[in-house]
C-alpha cells in the first residue's frame, strides 16, 4: 500500500466546501503517515474529504475507524457520499454539542486510538480547547498516538496544541495551506505524561 492508493482523486475536491476542506498538502502528509505508521485504530472528529483516506485505509487493512461529528444536514450529505463509494458508516456518531462547545459523547463508546484527527467544531474559546484536551486524554493510546489538528492557526486549536505540547506531545510539523496563507495543519505525536494537568 502506497500513499497514492489512499489519496482521493481531484474530481472529489469540488464536492466539499473549499474553506472547510483540508488542504491537498495535509492530505499528502496524512497518506504518508497512514502508510508509515499503520495505526490500528483511528478517530476522526469532523469528517470531510480527509475521510476518503481513512476509509480507504480501514477497508484495505481491516483496521478500526470511527467518526464523530455534530452537523446533521452536512452528515446526511456526507453519508450519501459514503454510499456512492461503498464506504461503511456504521461507526459514525452524530452527536450534539455540549455546554462547553465540544462534542457531547455521553453514552458513546469510542475506541482507544493510535491516530486522532481533529477538525472542528469551530468555536474559538478556552472551554472548547479544554474539552478537546479532555476527550483526547480519554481516547489516545497510553503508549502513544499521532494527532492531526486542522486549522491550528485558529485560537482554540492553537491553544489546544500549546496544551498538548505541555502534556507530553511533540510537534512533528506544521503543514501550510497554499490556498489560505495563514491556515495550517499541525501534526503531533507522543503520549500524555503522568504529570499532565487535567483541564
Amino acid at each position: 500500500m502506497t500513499p497514492a492508493d489512499l489519496l482521493p482523486p481531484k474530481s472529489e475536491y469540488p464536492l466539499f466546501v473549499p474553506s472547510w476542506r483540508m488542504s491537498g498538502e495535509a492530505l499528502d502528509v496524512i497518506a504518508e503517515l497512514l502508510c508509515d505508521r499503520r495505526p490500528w485504530s483511528i478517530l476522526e472528529m469532523g469528517p470531510g474529504l480527509s475521510s476518503y483516506l481513512f476509509f480507504r485505509y480501514a477497508v484495505r487493512t481491516g483496521r478500526r475507524y470511527a467518526i464523530l461529528d455534530h452537523q446533521g444536514e452536512y452528515n446526511r450529505r456526507f453519508i450519501n457520499w459514503c454510499g456512492v463509494h461503498g464506504f461503511p458508516v456504521s461507526s459514525m456518531h452524530v452527536r450534539p454539542l455540549a455546554a462547553d462547545g465540544y462534542y457531547d459523547v455521553a453514552g458513546v463508546t469510542l475506541p482507544v486510538c493510535d491516530l486522532v484527527s481533529l477538525d472542528g467544531p469551530p468555536r474559538s474559546d478556552a472551554r472548547n480547547s479544554a474539552a478537546a484536551h479532555r476527550l483526547l486524554r480519554a481516547v489516545c493510546n497510553p503508549a502513544g498516538a499521532t494527532l492531526i489538528v486542522d486549522d491550528s492557526n485558529r485560537e482554540s486549536e492553537a491553544t489546544l496544541v500549546a496544551w498538548l505540547l505541555q502534556s507530553g506531545f511533540s510537534r512533528e510539523r506544521d503543514v501550510p495551506d497554499r490556498r489560505f496563507p495563514r491556515r495550517r495543519t499541525t501534526i503531533l505525536s507522543g503520549q500524555f505524561h503522568s504529570r499532565a494537568r487535567v483541564l
